[in-house]
C-alpha cells in the first residue's frame, strides 16, 4: 500500500511533485519502521520525527503528519512512505546542505572521552550515579538527548542552571554559559524561543513568568522559573501523543505556577 499526497506549496518550495499517502482509508497497528536512503543522517533522527512506535495505530491522516514532520526538518528533498503488512517503510533523499564540518577549539576533550568527562565534571559533583547514556552508531556519546535519569537527578540538572552553574558552593558550569544557553537564539514558535538545547517560554494564568526548560517525548519537562525560584520535573507517558506537551503546559499554567505564586504572596 502506498501513501500518496500532492502538495502544491511543497512542490514550489521543495521542487517535488508528490509525496506518498494511503490509497485507502484503513489504518494499521505498527510493528516496525524501516528507513532507506540515508547517507549522513542517522535513522534515529528520522524515527524521532515520526513520533510513532511499535504498537501505535496509524491512520492515513497520521502518515500525512509524518511526511510533514520529515519535510519540516529541512533535511530531505523527497519523502515517500509505503506499507508492507504492519511494517512502515520510509524512503528519503537527503538534501545536500553541508558536505562536511569540523570542530575547532576543543583541544582538551576527545569525542571518545565525552562520557568520562561528563562523569568527572558533572555527574560526580552532583552525586548522580544511576543513569543510562545513549551512544551513536559510531559509539560517540549522544549529547543532544536520549540519556536516562531519575527524576531527582533531572531536578539537579535544572537546579544547577537556576543556581547559575554552582553546586554546593562549587562552580560546576560557568555562569556565562548558563546565561548564553538561556538567552533566545531563535524564535522557534509563536509562543516560544530556543536557546542552547533549552526552550524559552512564559507560563502562568493571570501573570506570565519567564521560564526555560528541557522538553521530552510525551510532555516531559525539566523546567526552571528563576523569578519564582522554582524548578519542576514532570515525567509523563503520553508518548507520541501530539497533545502531550499541551497537557503539561496546562499543568504549569493552571496549577503549578499559580500555586507557587500564592505561596510567595
Amino acid at each position: 500500500m502506498f501513501f500518496r499526497k500532492s502538495l502544491i506549496a511543497a512542490s514550489i518550495l521543495l521542487g517535488i511533485s508528490s509525496i506518498a499517502i494511503a490509497d485507502d482509508n484503513s489504518g494499521f497497528v505498527l510493528d516496525d519502521i524501516n528507513v532507506d536512503g540515508l547517507e549522513g543522517i542517522q535513522p534515529d533522527v528520522v524515527k524521532s520525527r515520526i513520533r510513532f512506535q511499535k504498537g501505535s495505530y496509524i491512520t492515513p491522516e497520521d502518515t500525512n503528519q509524518i511526511i510533514n514532520n520529515l519535510y519540516g526538518t529541512g533535511f530531505f528533498d523527497s519523502v515517500d512512505l509505503y506499507r508492507k503488512g504492519r511494517n512502515l517503510f520510509v524512503n528519503v533523499k537527503e538534501r545536500s546542505i553541508i558536505a562536511g564540518f569540523s570542530f575547532k577549539g576543543n583541544k582538551k576533550i576527545k569525542k571518545d572521552d565525552l562520557d568520562k568527562f561528563a562523569k568527572k565534571h558533572l555527574f560526580d559533583p552532583l552525586e548522580i550515579k544511576d543513569y543510562t547514556l545513549h551512544y551513536s552508531p559510531q559509539n560517540i556519546l549522544n549529547t543532544a538527548g536520549g540519556s536516562e535519569y531519575k527524576s531527582r537527578d533531572l531536578l539537579k540538572f535544572i537546579q544547577l542552571c537556576i543556581n547559575k552553574g554552582q553546586w554546593n558552593g562549587k562552580q560546576i558550569i560557568s555562569s556565562s554559559w548558563i546565561e548564553k544557553a538561556t538567552t533566545p537564539k531563535v524564535n522557534a514558535r509563536t509562543d516560544a524561543d530556543y536557546g542552547y538545547l533549552l526552550w524559552l517560554k512564559s507560563f502562568g494564568k493571570d501573570k506570565k513568568y519567564k521560564s526555560y526548560y528541557m522538553s521530552g517525548n510525551g510532555g516531559n519537562k525539566v523546567l526552571a522559573c528563576p523569578e519564582l525560584d522554582l524548578t519542576v520535573v514532570i515525567t509523563a507517558t503520553n508518548y507520541n501523543n501530539r497533545n502531550g506537551h499541551t497537557y503539561t503546559d496546562e499543568m504549569m499554567n493552571t496549577f503549578i505556577i499559580p500555586a507557587i505564586k500564592q505561596l510567595k504572596e
